[in-house]
């Protein structure tokens, strides 16, 4: 996710009530001057999710920054599902659900 270099491209009226530092710290895109470059860092992400007033616009950033790093870590997530899988199995869980409910009010998954 750190490494993720996604990379979405905006008019300036698409980013209709982003706070102007953020809109302004933002480079043109190479090749159409009237085009933002859209990173998917939090200052860049939160500010646009919590103040920009296009509904498509905060759609589109909403995605990319839900699919990042996608499928570059999808590997990573198979061996995690798989570790905590092992780990409930050995303490005696049928799954790794029911390991985590042990502890709560609900008692099966």
């Amino acid at each position: 996710v750190a490494e993720d270099s996604t990379e979405l491209y905006f008019a300036e009226a698409e980013l209709e009530g982003t706070p102007a530092p953020i809109v302004g710290a933002l480079a043109k895109k190479e090749g159409d001057e009237s085009k933002l470059v859209v990173k998917l860092d939090y200052p860049t992400y939160f500010g646009i999710m919590k103040n920009c007033t296009v509904a498509t616009t905060r759609k589109a950033v909403a995605e990319a920054f839900e699919n990042r790093a996608f499928p570059s870590n999808l590997e990573v997530l198979k061996d995690v599902i798989r570790a905590r899988h092992q780990l409930s199995t050995v303490l005696g869980y049928s799954s790794f659900s029911a390991y985590n409910l042990e502890n709560k009010m609900i008692k099966t998954p």
